[in-house]
């Protein structure tokens, strides 16, 4: 979890600390620069498999702080830029369900055909293409089952979480 992620980087920050002290270049040494260029993308790579399996909300916060180039270290910005290229898609059998679920029986025989691949997967919902009965061709974003629930409880952890970083800082 966070932990790992946490203790990677405390780890990582030490060692930089004790190689930075005990070179007359300092920070600039660039073996001390290789060196928290590594951290950097251990910890990213790290938190871009935390936060993909938490999904939701912690996506989205990971796609922000992927476009944060200007405040984050380039090593974090690799890794979480894979969490803007594309999310696994949810099965149709899901998302069928959903649509079931959202629409009445009216809204439902409106689609003539609902495609079986999505055109985009995002973190908390996928768009099909359709056609309507009357012949013209839609977009239709379904929410991913359940997202609902998960974003309050994200919401609620990342308030924690906002409120631990910035006690640890």
């Amino acid at each position: 979890g966070f932990g790992r992620v946490y203790s990677t980087y405390r780890r990582g920050k030490a060692r930089i600390s004790l190689a930075s002290s005990m070179s007359s270049l300092g920070e600039r040494d660039p073996a001390v620069v290789r060196a928290q260029a590594q951290v950097h993308s251990d910890v990213g790579a790290l938190l871009f498999t935390e936060l993909s399996s938490l999904g939701g909300l912690w996506v989205k916060l990971g796609q922000y702080l992927a476009t944060r180039a200007d405040i984050m270290p380039a090593g974090l910005v690799g890794a979480l830029k894979r969490l803007l290229a594309s999310n696994p898609p949810r099965p149709l059998s899901e998302v069928l369900e959903m649509l079931a679920v959202e629409l009445d029986d009216d809204s439902l025989s409106a689609f003539a055909s609902f495609e079986t691949t999505p055109i985009s997967t995002a973190s908390i919902a996928q768009v099909h293409e359709a056609r309507l009965v009357s012949g013209e061709r839609v977009a239709v974003k379904v929410q991913h089952r359940g997202i609902e629930q998960a974003l309050d409880l994200d919401l609620r952890h990342q308030a924690m979480l906002a409120r631990l970083l910035a006690f640890l800082e």
